[in-house]
């Protein structure tokens, strides 16, 4: 039985939400959000390279040794993780975290019925936001599939490694992989555009030319959303500038004030009661004030606009956190070790009137 097989069986047995696999340590298991030694023995450099031989190409193994990480789908048994292979200083780290077995319905994950509404938008620029781990591809396969059974759409995936499989539903999915049917993201995105599919849904905004494809789409009259791991709303507008080269920054806010219709930033908190996550959704919408902003680089006045923008549906992580805890859905403790103004949030949970 190979280190994968017994891990596999620790997870199934703790319902363990994560796995980190260190070169000469005892792997750990995430459990209700705590980190938890296994009853195992270390793991040797040699014995996770030999348990990983069959899993991974060989074009894989050279990304791996030229880049120092590389992300992919691990399936074992019958179930998939998402992994993560990295070198680090002290050594080889896995880091796995199990898929569900089928694409879940939005309502199982929690989602607010809102973001089913953008899904039907024509056009325009969405992007899904959040750490590592945080559920946004979960969230955009939820999304797509519920789509999908309403409406007979065109919807095509760009991925790095694919996680779900898109089979019944109305109209045509199309799934390509980085490494296996395109090149980089930025060429998928440039293919896409001569398409012209209903809706582009991109795993991840990775650099400059990416950037600029992405908005080139969702200029020539389709939706496009694309996920980015980050934090905040004004720290994936910084994180998507930071790609930039300065020269280009000035037409490139320009041009992403003109296209964005919202930004969607996701974190996963534990559930009050029972087991699960739900997600807090901090909720950025593309308003008059919110384009002037963004387009003359003011992004440090976005979350004053956010707090201001309730009437119409807009939502600061805090504003999103506090919501969850007054309908007693996670604890105020756990809410409050996300919140961005942590004294500010405790002081409002612990007051009567919610101010």
């Amino acid at each position: 039985m190979t280190i994968l097989n017994r891990i596999h069986e620790k997870i199934e047995a703790t319902g363990a939400s994560a796995v980190f696999l260190r070169e000469g340590q005892i792997p750990l298991f995430r459990i209700e959000g705590k980190l938890i030694e296994g009853e195992m023995e270390a793991v040797s450099r040699d014995a996770l390279m030999e348990a990983l031989r069959g899993h991974l190409k060989e074009s894989q193994w050279e990304n791996f040794a030229q880049e120092g990480s590389h992300s992919f789908l691990l399936e074992s048994g019958s179930s998939k993780f998402r992994a993560i292979l990295s070198q680090t200083l002290d050594g080889v780290l896995l880091v796995l975290r199990e898929l569900p077995g089928c694409v879940p319905d939005p309502e199982t994950l929690g989602l607010p019925l809102f973001l089913s509404e953008f899904m039907n938008l024509d056009s325009g620029l969405l992007f899904f936001t959040g750490p590592v781990g945080s559920g946004k591809s979960t969230t955009l396969h939820s999304l797509v599939a519920e789509l999908r059974k309403q409406r007979s759409r065109h919807v095509i995936f760009l991925e790095d490694p694919i996680e779900f499989r898109h089979e019944e539903g109305f109209g045509i999915v199309q799934q390509l992989e980085v490494g296996v049917h395109i090149p980089s993201l930025a060429e998928g995105v440039a293919l896409a555009r001569s398409v012209r599919p209903d809706l582009l849904v991109v795993a991840e905004v990775d650099c400059e030319e990416t950037v600029f494809e992405l908005l080139a789409a969702a200029e020539s009259g389709f939706l496009v959303i694309a996920a980015l791991h980050s934090g905040t709303s004004i720290q994936s507008l910084c994180k998507i500038e930071g790609m930039i080269r300065p020269e280009l920054r000035d037409v490139f806010r320009k041009r992403l004030a003109g296209t964005l219709s919202a930004l969607f930033s996701q974190v996963l908190l534990d559930r009050a009661y029972g087991t699960g996550k739900i997600p807090a959704i901090e909720t950025l919408l593309a308003t008059p004030d919110i384009r002037e902003a963004i387009g003359s680089g003011k992004f440090h006045l976005l979350g004053e606009l956010m707090e201001k923008g309730r009437g119409v549906g807009m939502c600061t992580m805090d504003q999103a956190l506090y919501s969850l805890v007054s309908k007693k859905l996670v604890t105020p403790e756990n809410a409050a070790t996300f919140a961005l103004d942590r004294r500010r949030f405790e002081g409002r949970v612990a007051s009567p009137l919610g101010v």
